[in-house]
């Protein structure tokens, strides 16, 4: 794939290529795309506006929130793709998107283009069961308890909570994700509905000497494989997470990183380590040292400690259980002295020692002396262990899956729809409420007004501008009120299939003209990675005629409406 992809880019076009994989083990794209690189911020909202609500409203409809942007791209001034220089000029593009300011209303046609991240629609029932019982609930958890920890210790550390804002913002986004997942899992009984499918699916097989030649075991191979992955699951989830969230294990592992990737041709690096990128990923590290705070890493690290002495046979931490040799020993106790001693107290948080360790190579790294270097490098090789295990897993499943798309199209008759994975996807429907719960019904729009309520709560998540208040209470909506709303439109809800990743995705009218910009989902429609449904899954948009309106009555932009084409 790789290979394919570099003989097809051309830097000095500006084309970068992509190998896509459509059908695990079966069908792969190759993509190119002309990537523009020098590309400006030329409007943004204030933040009480364009992430009102903050993580109270994070998944949620009704929503409020004016999340938009404005950039503008640059060339030079023969219209080539090149880098930041005073001397470019603004990108004319031969064809661009028209804006309807007229909006839309309840019941139209509307479809999106955009660029979703992953779906797992494909995968068989052992993939959604090992979601369910370990990936989805372990990493809620988890985060769940992070969020907590740095909540409390910003109560009463302003400085330490503005920098751990974004941080808390990234955990609650996923965790608060993966618990509607789970939610919808259960809710939906989508195991046992993929059980049940497969059943029929062996039966069909069975029926069919050739075909049960030919895949008669191939149901039985994945649940063989799934046990493999089910094994290690808690090692594999502990591992990930350990770097992630722990500052100084996270330094310390990064400065074996950097020794590795600086063996190797600059080419061949991770982006980040590549020679262009190397002084703003060593200024991105050492800012961790600025934000440091004890109290967090021990809390932390408490718990992922115990949670590990309680995993399954298969998926031991060795260096939890070295700590914890001889005849019962307090782990709280144990566990406390060792993050103290070696984690907390160690070098690694003195930019000189750091500075030191980024001029030494893996092996001087993994024999040096320093208990945490030491600690680190053991957490390592059980990792590179498990990673080993995981491809090779993978690797068997691409090809089970490969054979499981094609019996399920003679089964069924028909071609499927390849799973999302960041290339480029259209979908369609309609603006169009729904009813989450028994007995209740939400509608398609929310209108200022909801911005108002909200702001009446007085809670910190739902500020707002002086200025937006004032033009509300003169009613000064201008052209962009909707006259059946008889008020200004905020945000809007459809039954298009969207997931991670049409984030900014632009949503069009039958005409095809631009309405509104994609930005969420609602938290029933969490599960759309998994399984979409009509009933349940909505996305959520901001309105063009919002947007419009922040840009003109609220900031006088005048000068951006003429350049998008809004007179």
């Amino acid at each position: 794939m790789k290979e394919l992809a570099d003989a097809a880019s051309n830097e000095k076009e500006s084309l970068t290529a992509e190998v896509s994989e459509m059908f695990a083990g079966k069908t792969y794209v190759l993509f190119k795309y002309r990537i523009i690189r020098d590309v400006r911020l030329a409007y943004a909202p204030p933040q009480s506006i364009g992430n009102f609500g903050g993580e109270t409203d994070n998944w949620v409809w009704p929503r409020h929130t004016g999340d938009f942007s404005i950039m503008r791209a640059y060339v030079s001034k023969d219209g080539k793709a090149e880098t930041f220089s005073k001397e470019n000029v603004p990108f004319n593009p031969k064809k661009f998107l028209k804006i309807n300011p007229n909006g839309v209303d309840e019941g139209d046609f509307v479809f999106i283009l955009g660029y979703p991240g992953r779906t797992y629609r494909h995968r068989p029932s052992q993939y959604l069961k090992y979601q369910q019982e370990y990936l989805l609930p372990y990493t809620a958890e988890l985060y769940n308890y992070a969020i907590e920890t740095l909540q409390q210790l910003g109560k009463g550390n302003k400085e330490f909570a503005l920098a751990t804002a974004n941080r808390i913002k990234s955990l609650a986004n996923t965790a608060k994700n993966f618990q509607g997942k789970l939610k919808g899992l259960k809710k939906l009984n989508l195991v046992s509905q993929k059980e049940n499918e497969e059943k029929e699916l062996q039966n069909f097989i069975n029926a069919d000497p050739e075909l049960s030649v030919k895949y008669g075991g191939l149901l039985k191979k994945i649940d063989g494989v799934f046990a493999n992955v089910n094994e290690t699951a808690q090692a594999e989830l502990w591992l990930r997470q350990i770097f992630n969230l722990s500052p100084t294990l996270s330094l310390a592992n990064f400065v074996f990183t950097y020794a590795e990737q600086l063996q190797k041709p600059d080419t061949e690096r991770l982006n980040q380590f590549q020679e262009k990128n190397l002084k703003q990923t060593l200024s991105n590290i050492k800012n961790t040292l600025s934000v440091y705070n004890k109290e967090y890493e021990e809390k932390i690290l408490l718990k992922i400690f115990t949670d590990a002495k309680n995993f399954s046979k298969g998926s031991r931490i060795l260096v939890i259980d070295q700590m914890l040799t001889g005849d019962n020993p307090n782990s709280d106790e144990v566990f406390s002295k060792f993050i103290h001693s070696t984690i907390i107290d160690s070098k690694i948080l003195d930019e000189e020692y750091f500075n030191s360790l980024l001029n030494k190579t893996i092996q001087e790294l993994s024999s040096n002396s320093d208990p945490l270097l030491n600690f680190v490098n053991q957490i390592r090789i059980q990792n590179k262990i498990v990673t080993e295990k995981n491809e090779r897993n993978e690797g068997e499943l691409n090809e089970l899956y490969g054979d499981l798309v094609d019996v399920k199209i003679l089964w069924k008759r028909t071609n499927f729809i390849p799973d999302a994975n960041s290339t480029l996807r259209l979908t369609y429907g309609y603006i169009k409420g729904y009813s989450p719960a028994d007995a209740s019904y939400l509608k398609p729009f929310t209108t200022i007004d909801g911005i108002i309520e909200k702001n009446s709560t007085g809670s910190e998540d739902f500020a707002i501008p002086d200025k937006l208040r004032t033009l509300y209470d003169k009613k000064d909506f201008g052209r962009y009120a909707s006259a059946k709303l008889n008020n200004l439109p905020v945000a809007i809800l459809y039954n298009m299939d969207t997931t991670g990743g049409n984030s900014g995705s632009p949503i069009l009218d039958a005409h095809g003209e631009l309405i509104g910009v994609n930005f969420d989902r609602a938290y029933e429609a969490t599960i759309n990675d998994f399984a979409w449904n009509e009933s349940y899954s909505r996305s959520i948009g901001v309105d063009i005629r919002y947007v419009l309106w922040v840009l003109d009555k609220f900031s006088g932009a005048e000068n951006l409406l003429k350049e998008i084409g809004v007179n």
